[in-house]
């Protein structure tokens, strides 16, 4: 495979329109252009590519004449290993580099647009809770209406009790009756 399909694959990596088996491609055409047997592309310590796909882990240790190119970024986070490397471009490299390196920033835009989708699901999800949360409450909440006989005055125990059906009895209210306090009884006296 001559260098300009290097190129042109470097191409498609730019304008977006790379698939996932981009960087497979990109060693295919690179064990071809430097007349090597087979190829293993590595991004750090993961194995992106495999040309031949055939080659495995295995066929890897056991076989001897690998050559390591180290390219990519400052951190040299890419690495290409060549089965009995015949001749190295250094044009096509710059390709491969340039190829790669569009399509791992294509990759990791992807990764970053997900992870913004999903965090704003995640906050629609506990906006739909909290606004359920809050229907439920205030439903209850207008489901308890104070009764009309509201007596004020002294009690054994205290001096300034309310006594709604049984408020202020020194037990509690019983259930479904609101216990108000003395004082909102204005406003509720004026309701009567």
């Amino acid at each position: 495979m001559p260098l300009s399909d290097l190129l042109r694959l470097a191409d498609i990596a730019i304008s977006g329109h790379a698939g996932p088996e981009l960087p497979e491609e990109l060693l295919r055409a690179v064990v071809e252009e430097t007349g090597s047997r087979a190829g293993i592309l590595r991004r750090q310590d993961d194995i992106i590519a495999r040309w031949p796909r055939t080659v495995s882990a295995q066929i890897e240790k056991a076989t001897e004449g690998w050559s390591e190119i180290p390219f990519g970024s400052d951190d040299g986070s890419w690495c290409l290993h060549l089965l009995h490397l015949d001749r190295l471009d250094e044009s096509a490299l710059g390709a491969t580099r340039l190829g790669l390196s569009a399509w791992q920033l294509r990759e990791e835009l992807k990764q970053t647009k997900f992870d913004v989708r999903f965090h704003l699901w995640e906050l629609e999800a506990i906006r739909s809770i909290a606004t359920s949360i809050g229907a439920r409450s205030s439903a209850a909440t207008s489901a308890i209406k104070p009764h009309s006989r509201v007596t004020w005055g002294a009690s054994p125990t205290s001096t300034s009790t309310a006594s709604v059906n049984g408020c202020g009895s020194g037990y509690g209210p019983r259930r479904g009756v609101a216990c108000i306090p003395p004082e909102n009884a204005s406003s509720i006296i004026s309701r009567v």
